[in-house]
């Protein structure tokens, strides 16, 4: 057994398939604008953009909600095509906050984990999005709190954003708290800045540089109680 009694867990990409989730909300924008073009070819494109403006907003580079509407900006001006940026970015959100897929597993190791720990929700993401897809999936009542960086004006790897996380857990010893995500500079060196373990959920192809060094790496989030146990993947 580890010692460890409070949980962070991202949401997306750890709990919620966010690829998938992302790819329904765009075909659903797509059809809403009849925008035309390979829909795969058209996601790609927007995950290109989408990335780059989130690195800025991890950043403070930019606010979240001049990102939300940025993003579709740049991505109309990629494309060629009007379309009023602020109401494709509504549609959007609208569809995404309904896009409750969760990870294969995700729930059952939320249910093995739900008695024995402290678990805080917490994330980068944008707050309607996150608690609609939240309370639709019907997994709010796992989590103590959620903590999501747009209604706390900080986001991961920011130190602040995990202070807020620490405090709604009871202030626990920094020993005793485990940070569980997909993202290497958000969760992993974030959580590791903060003084925490962490847990790097590595996604398919992804290569860990020598300066970030998760103290578990799992390439399912069904490992996640194996490490808990202390059966080190």
């Amino acid at each position: 057994m580890t010692g460890y009694t409070t949980l962070f867990l991202d949401a997306d990409g750890t709990i919620f398939d966010y690829d998938r989730g992302e790819r329904f909300a765009m075909e659903k924008s797509l059809q809403h604008f009849s925008i035309a073009g390979n829909s795969g070819n058209l996601l790609e494109l927007y995950r290109e953009i989408n990335k780059s403006i989130w690195r800025d907003f991890e950043q403070g580079k930019i606010s979240a909600e001049d990102l939300k509407i940025e993003r579709f900006r740049r991505f109309a001006t990629e494309l060629g095509v009007e379309f009023d940026p602020l109401n494709f970015s509504r549609i959007y959100l609208e569809y995404l906050s309904q896009a409750t897929f969760l990870l294969s597993g995700a729930r059952g190791v939320l249910d093995q984990l739900k008695n024995n720990y402290t678990m805080i929700l917490l994330t980068n993401g944008l707050s309607g999005v996150q608690r609609n897809r939240v309370r639709l999936a019907e997994v709010e009542d796992y989590f103590r709190k959620l903590i999501i960086s747009e209604e706390i004006g900080v986001a991961k790897p920011a130190p602040g954003i995990f202070e807020k996380a620490w405090e709604a857990s009871g202030r626990p010893p920094l020993e005793e708290v485990l940070m569980v995500g997909d993202s290497l500079e958000s969760d992993i060196k974030g959580g590791m800045g903060f003084g925490l373990d962490t847990c790097w959920l590595r996604g398919e192809g992804q290569e860990k540089p020598p300066e970030i060094n998760p103290t578990y790496i799992i390439e399912e989030i069904t490992q996640l109680p194996d490490i808990l146990q202390g059966r080190v993947v």
